[in-house]
């Protein structure tokens, strides 16, 4: 059988915000077509991870490898012209504009891929969307605004996706009906790394899964076999 290959390469990472150190020798890679869950309790450095990633937060350029290109040192629209796509926590839509304009910033990578995303596509995925397309994301639920905020990653036409906490505050009716979603948008050779605070759920939809504790990763192994009690024992580190 043949190996996937490793898309995501994340090398030795330390990340600081100021002289505040997050993250130590963090090593993670993920494969394509792969989901990769980011466990791990509260400052962990699960964000922080994505945020370097991303390029939200610089780095040395090796630290970070996507498809052999090394991008520790990119701005955020750099990585997004890569084909990588954000999900942020708290999901940051601009509320000055309509729902159809949040989306349509997304487009704003102007990438072509196997996969085009657009609006009715969007739409297909979460129906409510058509409806709401003049509003405000203000006027939407959390649970609403986070689909559009999904939507709006989507429509750059990304090949990798970075969820962060994906299910934060909202109703567990609205988590499942986002997850539901999600095969439908992990599919023709996308990857995504997954930043989830349910462990179940966590494992469930991840291959395999990463637990950072205090900025460094204390466990990592394939998510049908990781157990429970490796991962409280990875969170509090007894």
């Amino acid at each position: 059988m043949l190996m996937a290959e490793c898309v995501l390469k994340v090398n030795n990472l330390d990340a600081f915000y100021g002289d505040f150190q997050a993250l130590f020798n963090v090593n993670i890679e993920v494969k394509a077509s792969e989901v990769v869950a980011i466990i791990g309790s509260n400052g962990a450095g699960k964000s922080t991870l994505l945020k370097s990633i991303s390029g939200l937060i610089k780095n040395h350029t090796p630290m970070v490898e996507y498809k052999s290109i090394k991008i520790g040192s990119y701005r955020p629209d750099q990585v997004s012209k890569l084909g990588i796509a954000l999900v942020p926590e708290g999901r940051q839509l601009f509320p000055s504009l309509t729902v159809k304009e949040n989306l349509l910033i997304g487009a704003a990578a102007n990438r072509s891929s196997g996969s085009e995303w657009t609006i009715e596509r969007v739409v297909e995925l979460f129906p409510f969307i058509n409806e709401r397309l003049g509003s405000s994301p203000a006027d939407l639920s959390g649970g609403q605004q986070q689909m559009v905020a999904i939507g709006r990653a989507l429509m750059g036409n990304p090949d990798f996706i970075l969820f962060d906490e994906i299910s934060l505050g909202l109703a567990p009716v609205i988590i499942k009906s986002i997850y539901k979603a999600l095969p439908n948008i992990i599919k023709g050779g996308v990857s995504a790394i997954i930043v989830e605070q349910d462990i179940g759920m966590a494992k469930s939809v991840s291959n395999r899964l990463y637990c950072l504790q205090e900025g460094r990763v204390s466990l990592s192994g394939t998510s049908s076999e990781v157990s429970f009690e490796q991962i409280r024992k990875a969170y509090f580190g007894v």
